[in-house]
């Protein structure tokens, strides 16, 4: 194990950890089934969230330093604009609600598939090169361990994030940080095996 490779298991952890507080913040703060618009607006550059019917952003405060609306407006209305949506959804099946039905099948498969990342994760790090790969591996392994937590403690996994763009069945499905880090960890594994094979 080389002495910069202390980074992937780093990646993995931030990845576990930010899609934790991103999943709590989500149960805490949206009800289950609401949809809450995510717009960054072009003239301030920074976050604003519409929520109820209250409109509230960044640079809004009153005397007291605490945050007040500064608009007031349509949810729906503004989340036509939005590209992204904050919700909190209970996905209780795989990847795109599949085998909603079979909860305990999935969540045996999660935690099979996760032990065997982690010892492949294990034998990669033993080995010179291949950044690619542990890169690849260690966002895999960060999603696969917050979502088969979620599993494994409430018997179903929680996402928060949508897009409202492009065609219909792509705004239908909720994600979290933990799909992208294993689709984009999945991407860079074929890359990081396709490199290997190149070099051999």
């Amino acid at each position: 194990m080389k002495k910069r490779d202390w980074v992937y298991p780093a990646l993995t952890a931030a990845v576990l950890i930010t899609d934790q507080l991103l999943k709590s913040a989500a149960r805490t703060r949206i009800l289950e089934g609401e949809t809450v618009p995510l717009q960054l607006t072009k003239k301030r550059r920074y976050l604003e969230i519409s929520h109820g019917d209250s409109h509230v952003d960044g640079n809004s405060s009153t005397d007291n330093g605490s945050r007040r609306p500064e608009h007031s407006g349509n949810v729906r209305e503004s989340s036509s604009h939005a590209l992204l949506l904050a919700r909190n959804s209970r996905n209780r099946g795989a990847a795109m609600n599949l085998m909603q039905r079979h909860p305990g099948i999935v969540m045996m498969i999660s935690a099979g598939y996760t032990l065997a990342l982690t010892i492949l994760f294990a034998v990669t790090l033993g080995h010179a090169g291949g950044d690619v790969l542990k890169a690849g591996l260690s966002l895999l392994l960060g999603g696969a361990y917050s979502n088969t937590y979620d599993r494994l403690r409430r018997r179903y996994v929680t996402d928060y994030v949508s897009f409202n763009f492009g065609p219909k069945f792509l705004r239908n499905i909720v994600y979290n940080i933990g799909d992208f880090a294993i689709a984009v960890g999945a991407l860079l594994l074929v890359i990081g095996a396709n490199k290997s094979n190149e070099v051999t």
